[in-house]
Parts: C-alpha cells; structure tokens; sequence
C-alpha cells in the first residue's frame, strides 16, 4: 500500500472530533466513512496482515465523550497563520459523566509544547489520567512492519482547583478527570 495514515491524519481526526464534541447540541450523530484500506481509514489490511492507524487510536481516545454531557470549553492561546488563515495551537473539548470529565486537546504545532492551564468551574480535580498520541515525526505511521510506530502512551497529570499541563507538540491528549 502506498498510503497509511500518518500522525498528522490522526490531529485531524482530534480537531474534527472536538468540533463536533463542542458543537454537541447541533451534531446528533457522526462516524468515520472509511474504517478499512481508504485514505482517512482506522485500519489497513492486506491478505493476513492487519494494522491500526493512528486514526484509531483518536477514535479510541474520544469514546469517552460518548453519553456525556458536552461542557462549554473556554481555550485561549496563541494562534498560527497559514496564508491568511489563522488557527489556534489548542483545540479542545470536554463533557462531563457524573462526577467523571473527558478532556481532549490538540496541539496542532508541528514543533512547540504548548503550556495550558486546566480549571473546572466550580469544580476541583480528584484525580487524572492521562494518554497522548504523538511521534517525533508528523508524517509518523503505522504500517505492516512497523505496527506500533505511532500509538499512545500514558502521560502523568496533576491534581488540585487548577492543573497546569505541557502538550507536546502535534498531539492529541486524553484527560479522564476524576471531580471531587
């Protein structure tokens, strides 16, 4: 196969995924078109040989969103022009599950950690886990021979009123909160 989805497809997928997730009210219902052997696909396959793409790993990182509560996420930071186009380094969405939030951020910097703080109104954090899918390379993919080149990896995350956390450059990161 010439094409396997890369990381830069999965920060795609995550700025896709938050738009909808904070646009819940007027979204009902989505899904991914092409699952196998497509450009944008979850998995490639071929005879006996299979692999997940970094796409998959999005998806899998944003099931926590489905059956919550789409929160209003407030995200200020600097942003990166692209021709005349301007779009924020952060992207992000939350919903909330009882006393359990879905976190989910973009860094789409190619480069550059972005430094963010994290309150919850009202709210103060219990407990975090955390994941982040990212590779040194943004054209980073997972293919036959290499199935695991690009897949996520747990990340260690504060606790308290406020967290301040360090998103890696083109990210995508899952944050389960846990809310006293």
């Amino acid at each position: 196969w010439a094409y396997f989805p890369t990381l830069r497809d999965a920060l795609i997928s995550g700025l896709t995924l938050n738009i909808f997730n904070r646009n819940a009210d007027k979204v009902a219902i989505a899904n991914a078109a092409q699952l196998i052997n497509n450009i944008h696909s979850s998995f490639m396959a071929v005879g006996d040989r299979f692999t997940v793409t970094p796409i998959f790993y999005v998806f899998e990182m944003y099931a926590g969103h489905q059956g919550g509560t789409s929160l209003r996420t407030l995200v200020s930071t600097p942003e990166m022009s692209v021709g005349t186009n301007h779009l924020p380094l952060l992207s992000a969405a939350c919903s909330l599950k009882g006393k359990a939030a879905t976190l989910t951020v973009v860094n789409s910097h190619a480069t550059a950690a972005q430094e963010a703080r994290i309150e919850f109104s009202g709210a103060r954090v219990a407990s975090t886990q955390g994941r982040v899918l990212t590779a040194t390379d943004l054209h980073a993919r997972n293919t036959f021979d290499q199935p695991n080149a690009v897949k996520p990896r747990d990340v260690q995350v504060g606790s308290g009123a406020t967290i301040t956390h360090s998103f890696p450059p083109a990210s995508v990161t899952c944050l389960e909160v846990r809310l006293a």
